[in-house]
């Protein structure tokens, strides 16, 4: 490709994307022209006339490619912001969401940040959740909870850049430890289904972002969800709510009286939901709207 500067790349760069029918053209080429440069898309506006070097333009080159199969530009770059922090990614983990960011919302005005909350993370994924928690609220403490190996280590990776101490990865819900605020994450390899994963009356909190969508509905995902990120992250049954209704009962088991549970649900599941919580141990739930409106959020609170 013989381009002689950096607006007219983003130019050829764009054409081929919209070409493609890939989504937000222009913001695309500027993502990928800005990574390969070390540029911000004011720069890449404000230095047009530069060229790249060989170097630059082969790896432009390869990530718009990628860009053109319609793999998403968060594992192409390899970094996704979430609550204001960027996450690293890549195909072992979701790429991070803006509705899910309701979760840390809703958790941070439930608990004084300055109080010592013991929390666990069911399905931990890259960590956006568990980081951003811990982050904002200095004196909380997190357990991070994923059956897949290959998110903990995203998950430890995460952890590391946002706190400077990477947590171990423990196998065994006995290797579990009190988090201290010294000590303020640990991680465990375990199938959240499992409601002995985590032991028994010991967080005040437990948020969650379980796979929540049908079978039926996996297979009509928009491709570039479907073809590049993690089913076993996204799909939950006939009517996807097998993960939400085994959060439930881990959560009656390991969270303390009166603590709260926090689970993403998707945006038509808030009235079925609801019925996984018929138990007198959930003496209060409700359902909270996301931005837009939509079923989002299950809020329960444990007898």
């Amino acid at each position: 490709m013989s381009i002689s500067s950096i607006s007219s790349l983003l130019s050829e760069y764009e054409s081929l994307l919209a070409a493609a029918h890939v989504d937000s053209p222009r913001l695309c080429a500027e993502m990928i022209v800005g990574k390969v440069s070390n540029m911000s898309r004011a720069q890449l506006i404000a230095f047009g006339e530069r060229t790249l070097n060989e170097a630059q333009l082969a790896a432009g080159e390869a990530m718009l490619a990628r860009r053109l199969t319609g793999e998403p530009m968060a594992y192409i770059l390899g970094r996704k912001e979430f609550y204001g922090r960027e996450f690293i990614v890549n195909h072992a983990v979701l790429v991070p969401r803006p509705e899910t960011e309701l979760l840390v919302d809703l958790a941070l005005q439930e608990f004084k940040r300055s109080a010592p909350v013991q929390f666990a993370d069911l399905g931990c994924g890259s960590g956006c959740i568990i980081g951003s928690l811990l982050k904002e609220a200095a004196a909380w403490s997190g357990t991070g909870v994923d059956i897949s190996a290959e998110a903990l280590e995203i998950c430890a990776l995460n952890l590391e850049e946002l706190l400077g101490v990477r947590p171990a990865v423990n196998t065994m819900p006995e290797a579990l430890s009190p988090v201290t605020v010294s000590k303020r994450a640990q991680l465990l390899k375990a199938d959240f289904a499992n409601p002995n994963c985590l032991p028994e009356a010991v967080f005040e909190l437990i948020v969650s972002n379980p796979p929540y969508i049908s079978a039926r509905e996996y297979e009509n995902l928009d491709g570039e969800v479907r073809n590049f990120e993690p089913r076993i992250a996204l799909e939950s049954g006939d009517d996807g709510l097998f993960h939400p209704r085994k959060v439930a009962l881990t959560a009656e088991r390991a969270l303390k009286p009166g603590g709260v549970l926090l689970m993403e649900i998707g945006c038509g599941q808030g009235a079925n939901a609801l019925k996984i919580f018929s138990s007198s141990l959930w003496p209060t739930v409700e359902i909270l709207p996301d931005l837009a409106g939509l079923d989002r959020v299950v809020r329960a609170r444990r007898a």
